[in-house]
């Protein structure tokens, strides 16, 4: 799921701004981002959880080889660059 997307949902049903949102994605390790704003559920993460900036900056890449989204995208690309 897309974190604006996650986020749209719950201000939709609840009033909340972003950083509550954002900050939950970031401190818990259920919650695996895997590139251009996209995050993958991992259950078997559920009860990790980063208390620190340090431990949110070691945080391991994403388990999930099969859906990391990897978009790197030079300035002033063209669109056949884009879409090869």
């Amino acid at each position: 799921m897309h974190a604006k997307s996650l986020y749209a949902a719950v201000n939709l049903t609840r009033r909340c701004g972003a950083v509550p949102i954002f900050a939950e994605l970031t401190r818990r390790a259920c919650f695996d981002p895997v590139g251009d704003g996209n995050y993958v559920y991992d259950e078997s993460l559920r009860s990790l959880t980063y208390s620190t900036p340090e431990d949110m900056a070691r945080r391991p890449s994403s388990r999930r080889q099969d859906v990391i989204v990897d978009r790197i995208l030079t300035y002033g690309a063209t669109n056949e660059d884009k879409n090869p």
